[in-house]
């Protein structure tokens, strides 16, 4: 497929027309392939540029002092990772990105792009934003999930959102 179709195909691109996705595709990198299991990133890995999912799977991983892995979360093509470490200027990344399937990724020179005058940086930085509101929305859900102790509880929670989603209506929840 035609690298301009995958990239009106992402959410980031949304909106650009063929001139502005030509001056994206310069602060692109090739299409790199990446084999089930491999890290793109490790911990402590100073990066200057984020992920962009092309086809495939990813977790971002976390090991602990005594070596125990916790998934923070495991994402499926299409999609970003890295854009809040790179966008916040955290420097070193403070976890694990490894493959789950054979993987391809294309990165973002996003400090670059942002630097110079552009006609789409702007439609790009608000589509980032937006992914980045997402995220931390569906952060908040996940972590007001926690909260309960229950497992029925977290269930009673989980499915209520999900249908406030998909029918854009409540079902009223009551303890007895």
């Amino acid at each position: 497929m035609k690298l301009s179709n995958i990239l009106t195909s992402l959410q980031l691109f949304y909106n650009l027309d063929e001139r502005e996705l030509d001056e994206v595709k310069n602060y692109l990198s090739d299409i790199k392939v990446y084999k089930n299991k491999s890290t793109v990133f490790n911990v402590g890995d100073y990066i200057n540029y984020f992920g962009i999912l092309l086809n495939g799977q990813v977790e971002l991983e976390m090991d602990d002092v005594f070596g125990n892995k916790t998934i923070l979360s495991k994402l499926s093509a299409p999609a970003l990772f890295a854009e809040s470490i790179l966008i916040k200027n955290v420097g070193e990344i403070p976890l694990s990105v490894v493959t789950t399937m054979d993987t391809e990724i294309i990165f973002f020179d996003y400090n670059s792009f942002s630097s110079e005058n552009l006609k789409s940086k702007e439609k790009v930085k608000d589509n980032l934003i937006k992914i980045l509101a997402g995220k931390n929305l569906f952060m908040r859900d996940k972590l007001n999930l926690l909260h309960f102790q229950l497992l029925v509880q977290k269930f009673c929670i989980s499915y209520q959102q999900r249908l406030v989603k998909v029918t854009q209506s409540t079902l009223p929840l009551t303890s007895t």
